[in-house]
């Protein structure tokens, strides 16, 4: 059952305690591909990948893109084809206080007024996927996303998250305006005490998503970069690239936290 729901949900471990906090996604686009297995639209590597920051042109054919660290890629694949009973996590967590990452939208390339063909359908999603871990096990797993729509002019926040202890799925989404300016932010946080999962929309915290603390908190935490495009006009005047950057150090947050808060390698907010 586990296994049926983590597949809807579309290294070695780190121990830093201190200073900077890297994450590596260096996932091969085969490894990618792997791990995904054969999905519409299909799966590649980010064709513009620069640490932590993605990004990928707007274009008629329909690809959904990924960024993953190696390690969790294989180890994914190996627990869903059965290979392997437990997951690898990439980084290690703490059973209390809170942890934050946070998802900047550099650059949301609208496109023109007039641009957008009537049957093409103008829609575009820039985001990550979340896992949480422990002993092996996973915990729960979900994604924050921004659809974009040129067509309907609309941009929207998703979070969404399953708790496989309780099989029980959470999830809200946030309207944003259509003109929001680039360098917009998410802050996600992950309450180990309460065991609750909160958002922070560019400096507005809107509280927890799950009304009900989580079966299990997690001890090990992985993500994976996600972008998907399709339906746009092959002819656009200029390059149009959605450009997000997932920050995982906490010298590079810019949005408020409770006192307790720290990035994913434990350095306080």
């Amino acid at each position: 059952m586990k296994k049926i729901i983590i597949g809807l949900i579309i290294g070695t471990i780190s121990l830093e305690s201190w200073g900077a906090c890297s994450y590596n996604f260096d996932a091969t686009t085969t490894e990618i591909q792997q791990m995904i297995g054969n999905p519409i639209p299909p799966a590649k590597k980010f064709p513009y990948l620069n640490g932590t920051t993605a990004s990928f042109p707007l274009e008629n054919s329909s690809y959904q893109y990924h960024a993953s660290t190696s390690a969790f890629a294989q180890s994914y694949k190996n627990y869903m084809n059965g290979t392997n009973s437990t997951i690898l996590g990439d980084k290690n967590l703490s059973s209390t206080g809170k942890y934050v990452v946070e998802l900047k939208i550099d650059n949301f390339a609208d496109i023109p007024i007039g641009s957008h063909s009537s049957n093409q359908s103008g829609v575009y999603t820039l985001g990550y996927s979340f896992y949480g871990i422990k002993n092996g096990n996973l915990k729960y797993g979900g994604f924050v996303w921004i659809v974009n729509s040129d067509d309907a002019k609309t941009k929207t926040v998703y979070v969404s998250f399953s708790d496989l202890g309780a099989v029980i799925n959470y999830g809200k989404e946030f309207d944003i305006g259509y003109n929001t300016a680039n360098n917009y932010r998410i802050g996600l946080y992950l309450d180990q005490d309460a065991k609750q999962i909160g958002i922070n929309l560019n400096g507005v915290d809107k509280g927890y998503i799950n009304n009900t603390p989580l079966s299990d908190s997690a001890t090990q935490i992985s993500f994976q970069m996600f972008g998907l495009v399709g339906g746009y006009p092959t002819l656009l005047t200029g390059t149009y690239q959605p450009t997000e950057t997932l920050i995982f150090d906490s010298n590079q947050m810019t949005l408020n936290y409770s006192s307790n808060t720290k990035d994913i390698c434990g350095n306080k907010i």
